[in-house]
């Protein structure tokens, strides 16, 4: 196996396996990316629901208001 010299003077591993490693750490790194945008905006649209169906149809009863 051939190992290489990495920049801070240490062994690295073979670049066929470095490759792999990047490859995964890449993809990783897009699904986690995705992962948090779309909480984000899950979060953003049942805020926005939750505020809507209370504030914005009247569904709250309101004191002196006869339901």
């Amino acid at each position: 196996m051939d190992l290489g010299i990495n920049a801070t003077g240490g062994r690295c591993q073979s670049p066929r396996l470095t490759d792999k490693v990047t490859c995964l750490s890449r993809a990783l790194r897009n699904l986690n990316r995705w992962i948090s945008i779309h909480v984000v905006v899950r979060t953003i649209f049942s805020s926005a629901l939750a505020i809507y169906l209370v504030c914005g149809t009247g569904a709250v009863h309101r004191p002196g208001s006869r339901s």
